[in-house]
């Protein structure tokens, strides 16, 4: 018999956000470690969430150019500058003002990473909540 909580996280994964349903259950799961679960049981799990959350991650976002954004695109994460400032949350809808600024303060303060954006064919609610 499988246990109710690997059940309904296996539900929540395959019907809910993946992003947030993998860091729900690796948090669960870790919590029933020698309770629950033998630690070896859990290490494994834990594992598979990473690799299910590598997979999710690339079905739902795209690496994006400063240069390609478009109005309308939605981040798929949160832009930061290198002196650390949030130029825009994970979630923003994009607008050429919005465009405009980042491109603006890029070229005095560089982004520190890529610019993920929700791939146009998988544009959901739950892609970036």
């Amino acid at each position: 018999m499988e246990s109710p909580i690997i059940m309904i996280i296996w539900s929540r994964i395959k019907h809910g956000d993946p992003q947030f349903v993998l860091s729900f259950a690796a948090q669960k799961v870790s919590e029933l470690s020698g309770n629950s679960y033998s630690p070896a049981l859990v290490e494994s799990m834990l594992k598979y969430f990473d690799e299910l959350k590598d997979r999710t991650e690339a079905e739902y976002q795209k690496v994006t150019s400063v240069m390609q954004l478009a109005p309308n695109m939605v981040l798929a994460r949160s832009i930061y500058s290198m002196s650390g400032k949030l130029l825009l949350a994970k979630g923003a809808v994009l607008t050429t003002q919005s465009i405009n600024r980042i491109r603006s303060i890029a070229r005095l303060d560089p982004i520190v990473s890529n610019i993920y954006t929700v791939r146009e064919d998988r544009f959901t609610k739950e892609a970036i909540v």
